[in-house]
């Protein structure tokens, strides 16, 4: 059903009912650590508007956008890719074709 709403509690809040099997049961919050503002979800439009405002460089990896691109697929020569990336990847997610070889790009 449309709008609908779930609350989930990973244990910033005490559990109503906690399980009785698990000694000692700890929360999730006891064994992460996140920030106040990695603990928030945001609405689908709030973090689409997050998105937007963020810029890409050209010169990032297609994949996580975090690192740098320096990586040559072989034998599809296709580009785009960080190391990080790249060294998770069997196939190439452009062409499907089987990866042999990562080359690093020096600019």
């Amino acid at each position: 059903m449309s709008y609908q709403h779930c609350r989930f509690n990973f244990g910033s809040t005490p559990f109503r009912y906690p399980p009785t099997t698990v000694k000692p049961f700890k929360t999730f919050n006891e064994y992460g650590h996140l920030s106040d503002n990695d603990k928030l979800i945001l609405p689908k439009y709030k973090k689409l508007e997050l998105l937007r405002s963020i810029q890409i460089n050209e010169h990032d990896c297609i994949l996580c956008a975090d690192l740098l691109a320096n990586i040559l697929l072989k034998p599809c020569k296709h580009t785009g890719f960080c190391e990080q990336c790249a060294h998770k990847l069997d196939i190439c997610p452009i062409c499907r074709s089987d990866i042999r070889e990562r080359l690093i790009i020096i600019d």
